[in-house]
C-alpha cells in the first residue's frame, strides 16, 4: 500500500526498508481490504496456488496463510529489497516452505499454474492504457480457467476524482501542488468502469465491485 508521501523511487532502498513502519499509519484500512479478502476468497480450493502480484513485503501473505495453511504463494515483484522483507516474515511466521519468491515481471512465470491472484494496489502504476491491459492479461495467462483475481486500485468518478485525490494526499498533510504533480506523474487515477472494462478485455469475466474505501476500490473476476 502506498504511502501519499512516497520518496520518488518509492519501493527500493531506504524506502523499502522503512516501508511497514511508514505504512502502519493505513493499519484500518490493511484491516478492510484483509476482511475483503477473506469473504471473497472463501470457498477456495484448500490447496490453492495463489499467485501475488505486487507482494512488496507481503502483508497479505502473511494474512492469507495463517488463514489458509494448505495455500501455497508465489510472492511477485519487482523490488528485491520488498521481496527479502516478505521472505524474511515468511521464515519468522512459520510459512517461509509455502512462499516462492520470484523477483521479475508476472510475464516471466509458467502460464496457466494458478488458482488464485492478488492484485493489490499495483495496476495505478501502469499510467499508460495498453500497458496496464496487458498486465492484467499477463495475469490471466497465468491463471487456471476460472481461476480468480482480487484487485484493488485507487480509482474514482471522473466527476469525484480531484477531489478524491485532494482528500486521499490530505490524510497525510501533503496535498500540496508539488505532491500533487508528484502524484499525477506516478498515478492513474480510472473511473471504476474503466478499470472493470481493462479487466474484462485482458479475458476476465464475473467482474464486480468487492471494496471501497475512500480512492481504494477493488473487484473479484474470473478468468473467462
Amino acid at each position: 500500500m502506498t504511502h501519499p508521501s512516497a520518496p520518488s523511487r518509492p519501493f527500493h532502498g531506504a524506502h523499502a526498508q522503512s516501508y511497514d513502519q511508514t505504512n502502519a499509519f493505513w493499519a484500518p484500512l490493511r484491516g478492510a481490504l484483509d476482511f475483503t479478502l477473506a469473504q471473497t476468497l472463501a470457498g477456495a480450493p484448500e490447496e490453492a496456488r495463489v499467485l501475488v502480484v505486487g507482494a512488496g513485503t507481503g502483508a497479505e501473505i502473511a494474512f492469507l496463510a495463517e488463514r489458509h495453511p494448505g495455500w501455497q504463494f508465489t510472492a511477485v515483484d519487482t523490488s528485491a529489497e520488498m521481496l527479502a522483507i516478505c521472505a524474511d516474515k515468511a521464515r519468522a511466521g512459520g510459512y517461509g516452505d509455502r512462499v516462492t519468491i520470484h523477483a521479475g515481471p508476472v510475464e516471466t512465470l509458467e502460464a496457466g499454474s494458478f488458482d488464485l491472484a492478488t492484485a493489490i494496489l499495483f495496476s495505478q502504476f501502469l499510467t499508460e492504457r495498453a500497458a496496464r491491459r496487458a498486465f492484467f492479461a499477463a495475469i490471466a495467462q497465468r491463471l487456471v480457467p476460472g481461476g480468480r483475481l482480487i484487485s484493488v486500485d485507487l480509482s474514482a468518478p471522473g466527476a469525484e476524482r480531484a477531489a478524491a485525490i485532494d482528500e486521499w494526499l490530505g490524510i497525510t498533510g501533503t496535498a500540496t501542488p508539488e505532491r500533487q504533480a508528484q502524484f499525477d506523474a506516478m498515478v492513474s487515477v480510472l473511473p471504476p468502469q474503466e478499470v472493470e472494462a481493462l479487466l474484462t478485455e485482458a479475458g476476465f469475466s464475473a467482474v464486480r465491485p468487492v471494496f471501497q474505501v475512500l480512492l481504494m476500490r477493488g473487484w473479484s473476476a474470473r478468468k473467462a
